[in-house]
């Protein structure tokens, strides 16, 4: 009787084990598949700033064949730093991602039943905020030296240039919100998704 009491212990235990491991198994797959599509929505939000910041190139080397002059430098200067910008902020970025991630997983592995998402996700979320704040600056930057040019030189080709550099640069912002929202949603799904399992 003992004998047989101790081998059904044995397989309720054995039984309670996997269950466990599958849960990890599960919500590691979710964690993966959360991160995977981060770096997606984070590569598309990169592949518009770059578009964006090659329409605004154009466009302000136009406007420095019209005026060759300092001012108009200036613009080429900014848009070329917003290409060198992209890839060191992309690159941080990632980092933060994979980072959310191996803390998340740590977690599932230490056995936490509600890993805590909001806390891991603290550097993406921190990004995504400095980014908002930049985009801000750079439409404020190409406000003010698109309006320097324009006091400086009274052209009809200068004026539809400037407000088309102006109209580029005011889609920054849009595109580090979409990518807020995209975010949020995200994690929100994660989180729902750990916690139900």
């Amino acid at each position: 009787m003992t004998c047989k009491f101790n081998f059904v212990l044995v397989l309720v235990l054995a039984s309670s084990v996997l269950t466990l491991a599958d849960e990890s198994s599960d919500k590691e797959t979710q964690i993966d598949l959360a991160a995977q599509q981060e770096e997606q929505d984070l590569a598309a939000a990169m592949r518009s700033v770059l578009d964006i910041c090659d329409e605004i190139e154009e466009k302000a080397l136009a406007m420095h064949e019209i005026v060759n002059s300092t001012d108009t430098q200036d613009i080429v200067d900014l848009t070329e730093s917003c290409f060198d910008l992209e890839q060191v902020e992309e690159d941080e970025a990632s980092e933060d991602i994979q980072n959310m991630e191996t803390e998340l997983e740590s977690e599932v592995n230490q056995g936490q039943e509600h890993p805590n998402v909001e806390g891991a996700a603290k550097e993406t979320e921190a990004w995504i905020r400095e980014n908002l704040n930049r985009a801000q600056e750079f439409y404020a930057q190409y406000k003010t030296m698109v309006k320097v040019v324009l006091d400086n030189n009274n052209d009809d080709d200068l004026k539809q240039l400037g407000e088309e550099i102006l109209e580029l640069a005011a889609q920054f912002e849009p595109v580090m919100q979409q990518f807020q929202d995209a975010t949020d949603q995200n994690l929100a799904q994660l989180e729902n998704q750990i916690d139900s399992d």
